[in-house]
């Protein structure tokens, strides 16, 4: 929307003068209509926010009889950066006819804004309280460290949720970006490195790609979408070699550990397959579910039935870290907020919107765990010929 514009469509006759908000928002379309820029973008949306905060019934406002302040709304919930090319003013049957012109080219933004991905962040805690007495394995990261609580001891750990929502048609993606950085002592070379985040991308879509949103009759399938980059806003992961097994564990407790062998949320050994999709949880917004006696941020309501539990005992992945786990709806809480964000950018209202899970977590239950890993991975196009090499 151009200055003039804008003037011309929020004019409201001599009886009506702009008041000071109006005018210091006029100024600032001004300077971003002559240099468009993030800072100018920010100064306008800044000056809209002031003066639509002084109107309770701003989208009734003598301003927006044309739908003026609309369509800024509109543009400006978009974000920055802008799409590259402003759309073009509408032709033929709208020439000369203002409101429909603007009307088409606000539906038109509303498009381009569509197609742009829409990042979500949102800083969450979440709040463990250790039994007094309970004994755990802690690698402190040269050897494994057996202690002892002894007494009722909270640990509250923060992070930063990120995911970037695109609109594939029938399909939601959510893309969620790592940057893995390979610890000293940890084989060095390109292939080994698609390798490994070939193996964790795989795993992981394979499992945690089963939800659905439902937002009124539309129904779209989440395609999570884990992107390797660089990008230093990524999801900072240490790739480490496996630490060695503790001694005196059971039988079974050296199976587990030999496949679950990751150490946290930020460091992963390399050739973990289950433990992943446990912290996978966390970097979509899931807190874990042993042990947990409060979170913030994460638009769940806690119980203590799902979350202040033994690990191990419910069968949950937020709760028991292995493939068999199973995923309840309340592990995409945080991902149908950031939906709902997203599309309330683009002017819908998604307040009705839920997620459901329809789709099958593995193809059939009569295949075993690698059967059905190998076949999710020739579906998805992440299967290569040399994949069961020894690495």
């Amino acid at each position: 929307m151009t200055y003039d514009d804008w003037m011309s469509r929020t004019r409201a006759g001599a009886l009506q003068p702009r008041s000071a908000a109006l005018r210091n928002l006029d100024a600032a379309l001004k300077a971003y209509t002559r240099s468009p820029s993030q800072q100018t973008f920010n100064t306008l949306k800044a000056m809209f926010d002031v003066w639509q905060k002084g109107k309770s019934d701003w989208d009734t406002s003598i301003r927006n009889k044309s739908g003026a302040v609309s369509d800024l709304n509109r543009y400006l919930a978009a974000g920055w950066p802008r799409p590259a090319a402003p759309p073009i003013m509408p032709k033929g049957p709208f020439k000369g006819d203002p409101f429909r012109a603007a009307a088409a080219l606000g539906r038109k933004r509303a498009q381009l804004a569509e197609q742009q991905e829409f990042m979500f962040r949102r800083d969450v805690t979440q709040t463990l309280t250790y039994r007094p007495g309970s004994w755990y394995n802690r690698w402190d990261g040269n050897g494994w460290v057996l202690s002892q609580y002894t007494a009722a001891t909270n640990v509250t750990f923060p992070w930063t949720v990120k995911l970037g929502f695109l609109n594939r048609g029938p399909v939601i993606e959510v893309r969620v970006r790592i940057r893995t950085i390979p610890k000293i002592g940890v084989p060095f070379g390109t292939k080994f490195t698609e390798r490994f985040q070939n193996g964790f991308k795989t795993q992981i879509q394979s499992y945690w790609n089963c939800g659905t949103i439902k937002d009124g009759k539309a129904k779209k399938d989440l395609l999570f979408s884990v992107v390797f980059t660089d990008d230093d806003d990524a999801y900072q992961l240490s790739v480490a070699n496996p630490p060695p097994v503790p001694q005196g564990l059971s039988r079974q407790a050296v199976a587990q550990k030999s496949r679950d062998n990751t150490i946290n949320l930020l460091e992963w050994a390399w050739n973990d397959r289950t433990a992943i999709l446990h912290e996978f949880g966390h970097m979509v917004g899931c807190p874990d579910e042993y042990l947990t006696t409060g979170f913030t941020g994460m638009g769940l309501t806690w119980s203590a039935d799902i979350y202040d539990q033994i690990a191990y005992t419910t069968g949950a992945i937020m709760n028991d870290p292995t493939e068999t786990a199973l995923l309840y709806p309340r592990n995409f809480a945080l991902v149908l907020d950031g939906y709902k964000e997203w599309q309330r950018s683009l002017g819908a209202d998604p307040s009705g919107a839920t997620i459901v899970i329809e789709r099958a977590r593995l193809p059939a239950e009569n295949l075993t765990i690698a059967e059905a890993a190998y076949q999710r991975r020739m579906a998805m196009g992440y299967f290569n010929d040399d994949e069961d090499e020894d690495w």
